[in-house]
């Protein structure tokens, strides 16, 4: 069975932070047609895949996993690497451990299930380790409602004996493709009163949800929401921004700007990609959608045979300089031949592709005009 087609409950530890906060949003999805599985989801599928491998095989380097994961390009398994160099050592040292383990873990009077990626305990500490290979949503363990739920479900299946040895338990994030301040390995120590809030918190939202409650909160969890494209709750909370910020006819200010660009980011421009996905699948089963069709993508050339070409090339009596490149391979591929450590810094050069607007909790050093006028400004006094 592939990481896509495990089953997860309709309440499942990693959906809790959408219904804990949207408790709606479970019967509705229950009732929303099915989605198409994105092209980001069955990557990251793929590469979670390849990490149980790993750990099950006891493989350091996914790179040297040939057979069933040619599909998965190199600079994807360079990611993994970051989760299986983490988590391998303590696999092979670990006095219990579990890889993708299903777990099940009782919420008042209701029994939940999800999958763990990894998991172990040495000594009195207990961590679970979750691998995100997403790269456009920035997680943190701090918090987190998924894994601390994971730890309690974790812990339940413990012995008593092991359970009550447990003095610490940590959360840990793995997310390679994300930039961090903290690095692509973010860990969090539970805090035991944090620990019970959670917990009881999950215990009240489930409550609210097995008793039928149908409250829809739209807000940044509705990202994977499967009924985001049909949410009603969206659609209205969308209307009254519009009638909100346009009412008058005037300029918006820019923390109006700023505050509308912040919702659009969290829930207008997903919902906006859901919908579209909806109705391409839609149209796709042969639905007739009023103003809408599916067309081919522009077309892209390329030879149907180079062999062929190189015969027409000969004869042409066209040089191999001319119809051929000469590059270079790239520090990464470089990195592949003989290691990571081995190459000369000074080798190498890193130029950033351009400047990006991002939300000011982003790790990244400040790069505005105004930023490098005030270093100077600085520097020259």
């Amino acid at each position: 069975m592939t990481h896509s087609e495990r089953q997860h409950t309709k309440i499942s530890p990693s959906g809790a932070t959408r219904w804990i906060n949207c408790p709606g949003s479970v019967i509705l999805s229950a009732t929303a047609p099915p989605q198409p599985e994105s092209p980001f989801a069955n990557e990251g599928s793929r590469a979670h895949e390849l990490a149980e491998y790993c750990l099950e095989h006891r493989v350091s380097d996914p790179h040297s996993v040939k057979s069933g994961f040619d599909d998965i390009p190199d600079l994807q398994k360079d990611a993994v690497r970051t989760y299986v160099d983490y988590t391998l050592p303590k696999l092979l040292t670990s006095d219990y451990c579990g890889i993708e383990d299903q777990v099940q873990l009782t919420l008042g009077d209701t029994v939940i299930k999800g999958i763990v990626d990894f998991w172990y305990v040495t000594g009195d500490r207990l961590e679970i380790v979750d691998y995100k290979h997403g790269q456009g949503v920035v997680v943190e363990p701090r918090g987190n409602y998924q894994l601390v739920l994971y730890a309690h479900g974790v812990l339940s299946m413990l012995s008593k004996s092991v359970q009550s040895a447990i003095k610490d338990i940590v959360v840990t994030i793995v997310q390679p493709r994300a930039p961090h301040a903290d690095g692509p390995i973010r860990s969090w120590q539970v805090d035991p009163k944090e620990f019970i809030e959670i917990l009881a918190t999950a215990i009240s939202s489930v409550k609210r949800v097995e008793s039928g409650d149908e409250t829809l909160n739209p807000g940044a969890w509705c990202r994977f929401c499967p009924a985001l494209p049909v949410c009603p709750a969206v659609a209205e909370q969308a209307k009254q921004k519009a009638r909100e910020e346009f009412a008058d006819c005037k300029l918006l200010s820019i923390e109006e700007v700023a505050a509308l660009l912040k919702w659009a980011e969290d829930v207008l421009i997903p919902w906006a990609s859901s919908m579209r996905g909806y109705l391409f699948d839609e149209i796709d089963r042969g639905q007739d959608v009023p103003g809408w069709k599916i067309v081919e993508k522009r077309a892209v050339r390329k030879w149907v045979s180079e062999d062929a070409v190189l015969d027409w090339a000969r004869k042409m009596r066209l040089r191999q300089a001319d119809i051929f490149e000469r590059r270079l391979i790239n520090p990464a591929q470089m990195e592949k031949l003989v290691g990571r450590k081995k190459i000369p810094a000074d080798l190498i050069d890193k130029h950033s592709s351009g400047r990006t607007l991002v939300r000011e909790t982003d790790p990244r050093s400040d790069a505005s005009s105004s930023a490098a006028g005030e270093e100077f400004l600085e520097e020259n006094e």
